[in-house]
């Protein structure tokens, strides 16, 4: 088991505004724990997990600061047993804040569809990074590198002196 590589991957979360209360969510928070344990035990500590996209539901809530979320991400990378530098964490569009901005967002999907820049406005440049401020921070609470540029792009996670690469 040593050699092996061993990977979770969790997308689609959705997680509630309400997550200490919501029952469902408590329900499968626990499966899940139960989940990663019984398949640690049966396979290893996990070596990388990568959370993809939709981490909560609405994006401009507070959930992205709450000790909860936080500590709900903790909790999951200490039962899999991995090392927070090797936890990729990217983010969905229900990720993002989503004010009223349609002309900066239709000139985005506009651009992706005819793969023009976006544009070279320093303050719409900002607005969509903004979008994206309280995931930002919480990635950073998470993985302790104060950025979310290990999350886009290449990535590069080394393993037993094996690289594995993450695009």
């Amino acid at each position: 088991m040593g050699d092996k590589i061993r990977i979770l991957h969790l997308s689609d979360l959705h997680i509630p505004e309400n997550m200490m209360e919501d029952n469902e969510f408590k329900s499968v928070k626990q499966r899940l724990m139960a989940d990663i344990s019984s398949q640690k035990k049966r396979f290893g500590d996990i070596n990388i997990i990568v959370f993809t996209g939709d981490i909560v539901n609405k994006g401009h809530s507070e959930l992205f600061e709450t000790e909860e979320l936080k500590k709900f991400f903790e909790d999951i990378i200490r039962q899999a047993g991995a090392n927070k530098e090797n936890v990729l964490l990217v983010p969905g569009n229900h990720d993002a804040s989503r004010p009223d901005a349609s002309d900066i967002v239709d000139k985005y999907i506009t651009s992706v569809r005819t793969e023009q820049k976006v544009t070279e406005k320093p303050e719409e440049v900002r607005f969509l990074c903004g979008r994206y401020e309280r995931f930002t921070k919480f990635h950073s609470q998470i993985i302790g590198d104060g950025s979310i540029k290990n999350s886009y792009g290449v990535r590069d996670i080394v393993i037993q002196n094996q690289v594995y690469r993450f695009i």
